[in-house]
């Protein structure tokens, strides 16, 4: 079987202070000059924390150390990675970056040098080499030859196993920003959210109606995976033709088209290594369903006008306000896409479908929130308006009451009357007395009085449960009931 050396430089230790040079009683170079033996070893893995030469001072040492060592022990096999991590302490993102690269080395002895490294560098040895993974991993440490008895060699750090098998997931701070509301309701999502993003590579598709926070779950989803130091990138897929949809997401090649000047990288390529939000992804094309579903599958896209494919690794958050299981039955999107893109679901409630007491609370939140962006005292609705906004059905949710927020501070004073209510709010409310509105605050009604209970709701409406689903708003064939523990819904 093959066996690899892996260790960390040691920046502070592997180069002299003063110059820069290499150290030569520096670990790394003491390692090859003692413990490193090329007929055990296919190669001496060396990482540096740095992006590359180019970047920083650190990247160019890294090469003058790898350099060295190949100059003076030319029989030893030296690869020099470059990790690109951009905080040395950071555990979740050192864990995701060393996974990615022993990924080649599935299979083979892994010989971890333990002694170099920060605290989360050596913790991560420490916690592959325990998880049931498809990595070899040994822990070893230099013992000179005083201590092995007149004979240099690297020995095994026995760490007993547990005989539970488990896998160690990280998840960064997800303490609720003091601008976002974060009721019971809410927060049942982000927690959902939050288990999801620690596996950096999960596709997830987000559920939910125009204005709900689809695109703030997604940058959540980033921030708190492995992928945080890399670029987040966001595109709403129903605002831009499918000609050029296609363009901005794969990109083109001087003389694709008339206009067509240069090569243009497209928001896959920008995405490398991050995440790309799809926004309404219900309305992309049959062609464009494939393109997507190649990328997803190959890990490869083809540029427009080029017949090279190009590489790339990107996490996939897709969102939507369809019903994407109807269309997949009907045959307007792809079955095969639609469980690629579903690895993982997360579904954001609509307002209305709050309890009563998060609804008040949000607004209340909102109300006071606000005053911060006008540089106002923080305004206080009257009994009236309080309840107007309590029980109104937000068709354009979150992005609807925060432009009834706007008005008010513009117009009111302290106390919000009746008077200061917009005069869209009315013509909004009026489309409450369609058929259609009645239907779904009817089922609605059932639903909360059974303790949203779907099989008892049925029960009573004496109708299919997908007739059901759909007034409330609920995307998927399949989806369990949310019990409501608010007394007063």
């Amino acid at each position: 079987m093959k066996r690899i050396l892996v260790s960390w430089i040691a920046t502070y230790y592997d180069f002299i202070k003063e110059s820069g040079e290499v150290q030569h009683t520096g670990p790394t170079y003491h390692c090859h000059e003692t413990f490193y033996d090329s007929e055990v070893y296919e190669k001496h893995l060396l990482l540096s924390s740095s992006k590359g030469k180019d970047d920083d001072n650190n990247g160019l040492k890294a090469e003058l150390l790898a350099n060295e060592l190949r100059v003076f022990f030319p029989s030893h096999s030296v690869e020099l990675v470059h990790m690109g991590i951009a905080n040395i302490l950071d555990f979740q993102e050192i864990k995701y970056r060393v996974e990615s690269v022993l990924q080649e080395y599935e299979g083979w002895e892994i010989d971890v040098l333990f002694s170099t490294g920060t605290t989360p560098m050596r913790m991560t040895w420490v916690l592959l080499h325990l998880e049931d993974n498809d990595l070899k991993i040994n822990l070893v440490q230099g013992v000179d030859q005083l201590m092995g008895m007149g004979k240099a060699r690297f020995e095994r750090i026995i760490i007993n196993r547990s005989e539970v098998s488990y896998r160690l997931l990280v998840s960064r701070n997800t303490s609720p920003s003091p601008t976002r509301y974060m009721g019971p309701t809410l927060q049942r999502v982000y927690d959902q959210a939050s288990k999801l993003a620690a596996h950096g590579d999960l596709r997830c598709l987000i559920q939910g109606e125009s204005g709900s926070g689809k695109e703030l779950l997604a940058r959540f989803i980033h921030d708190q995976s492995p992928r945080h130091n890399r670029k987040f990138t966001a595109i709403n897929c129903a605002s831009i033709p499918e000609n050029l949809l296609e363009s901005t997401l794969f990109g083109y090649k001087k003389g694709a088209f008339t206009s067509a000047e240069s090569d243009t990288p497209g928001l896959f390529k920008e995405a490398h290594g991050g995440t790309l939000f799809l926004d309404e992804i219900g309305d992309i094309s049959p062609k464009l369903q494939q393109s997507l579903l190649r990328v997803i599958e190959k890990g490869e896209f083809f540029p427009i006008g080029s017949n090279k494919a190009e590489k790339v690794n990107v996490r996939i958050v897709a969102a939507t306000h369809r019903d994407l299981w109807e269309m997949c039955n009907e045959g307007s999107f792809r079955m095969d896409l639609f469980f690629r893109l579903n690895e993982v679901g997360l579904n954001l409630p609509a307002i209305r479908d709050y309890p009563k007491s998060e609804r008040l609370d949000l607004i209340r939140f909102f109300l006071k929130n606000e005053a911060t962006r006008f540089k106002l005292m923080p305004l206080r609705l009257s009994p009236e308006v309080e309840q107007l906004l309590l029980y109104h059905r937000y068709q354009g949710n979150i992005r609807e009451l925060l432009n009834y927020i706007a008005h008010f501070y513009v117009y009111a004073d302290r106390v919000v009357m009746l008077k200061d209510m917009p005069d869209f709010f009315s013509k909004i409310q009026m489309t409450d007395y369609t058929l259609e509105t009645a239907k779904r605050r009817h089922i609605q009604e059932v639903y909360e009085m059974t303790g949203r209970n779907l099989a008892q709701t049925k029960k009573l409406l004496k109708t299919a449960i997908n007739t059901i689903k759909k007034y409330l708003g609920m995307p998927g064939a399949e989806q369990p009931a949310v019990e409501n523990d608010d007394p007063e819904e």
